[in-house]
């Protein structure tokens, strides 16, 4: 893996006291991005199998891969590897989800998660005694069934629950958004059903943030902003590539962009691809950090050689240089922290 940075991105992950977890499906790598204490950047890195939504926690984060939903919680940094980590996360819980295409991933106020179930279409959570439990479909879907109808892909939640979901097509046909990609999107209201946005070019990640609601028109390469009462759209930044990936930290917008797949027919159909070539930009992969007073990019981590697409970046808070461990049982088997009961005494 290879990458550079923006001169004074270490600084600023530095100041903020603030690391990245981010997911590289495409290579199945979860990536903990940070800074060492003397200014450098810190990259540690974990195979999952198409890893894909993260979402923080009370005490770690989530986060989707093939067939797994797993759960990391903060063992600090008494249990991390030698190389100045402060912090070392541990894979504590896993649920068996099957391989049913998570996508976005949220933490609800109970520090549950709800995550999209691409391959059924619909909004989930977690089930005592099946793979997930369905909570909501898009009212045009009549029908629970393996057949990734819409490409449903993003989702925002806020203190009632889930409130914004991105779909690539309103289409109620196995694997229909695929027949025309670019064009057919959506934003919706979930607690309404109310279609707020179409025509969208591959919308990904909606997200609430400061009382507005922001989304990534991926096929255009655009970050853009949503009055939630007038539905007036602003566009805010455009990058070198496909944007997916979308968090926030103070008036910061962090945003996961992807280069082309080779062989998937790649921009072919999509308005980025007129634009990058019209103003001869290469095509980019990496993290891109926008300051929202302004919309200009004040700070970048690119990836040369070793990732190509991202799918989705999540802050994590207090943390400067994050490590993890893996599912191998020689790594966990001594890795014990137990919780102390309130009622313990020694005497």
């Amino acid at each position: 893996m290879e990458f550079h940075f923006s001169r004074l991105f270490p600084a600023w992950l530095k100041s903020q006291r603030l690391s990245l977890a981010v997911s590289a499906y495409q290579v199945g790598k979860l990536l903990l991005i940070g800074s060492t204490e003397d200014g450098r950047v810190s990259i540690f890195d974990r195979s999952f199998p198409r890893c894909m939504g993260i979402s923080l926690t009370q005490n770690g984060f989530f986060v989707s891969t093939l067939a797994h939903l797993w759960e990391f919680s903060d063992f600090g940094a008494d249990h991390a590897v030698t190389g100045g980590y402060d912090t070392a996360y541990v894979p504590l819980k896993t649920h068996l989800v099957g391989d049913v295409d998570i996508h976005d991933v949220c933490t609800t106020s109970d520090n549950s998660p709800l995550f999209v179930v691409t391959r059924y279409n619909c909004i989930a959570g977690l089930s005592d005694t099946r793979n997930f439990e369905v909570k909501w479909t898009p009212p045009f879907i009549d029908k629970i069934a393996a057949e990734d109808r819409c490409h449903l892909n993003g989702l925002a939640i806020d203190e009632e629950g889930a409130r914004l979901v991105t779909g690539l097509k309103m289409s109620n046909v196995s694997d229909g958004w695929r027949r025309k990609r670019s064009g057919n999107g959506f934003l919706m209201d979930v607690q309404s059903n109310k279609i707020l946005l179409s025509d969208l070019h591959m919308p990904h990640s909606p997200r609430l943030h400061d009382g507005k609601a922001y989304f990534l028109e991926s096929g255009r390469g655009t970050l853009c902003s949503m009055d939630l009462e007038t539905q007036k759209v602003q566009n805010i930044c455009a990058f070198p590539g496909f944007p997916r990936g979308l968090a926030f930290h103070g008036r910061y917008a962090i945003v996961g962009v992807s280069r082309e797949r080779s062989g998937s027919g790649g921009f072919g159909d999509l308005p980025l691809q007129a634009k990058l070539q019209d103003d001869g930009i290469e095509q980019a992969c990496g993290i891109f950090v926008i300051n929202l007073l302004t919309g200009d990019i004040e700070h970048s981590i690119e990836f040369s050689q070793g990732v190509d697409e991202l799918f989705d970046v999540c802050p994590l808070p207090g943390v400067r240089q994050p490590m993890a461990y893996g599912t191998n049982l020689d790594d966990l088997r001594l890795i014990v922290k137990p919780t102390i009961g309130s009622q313990y005494s020694t005497k």
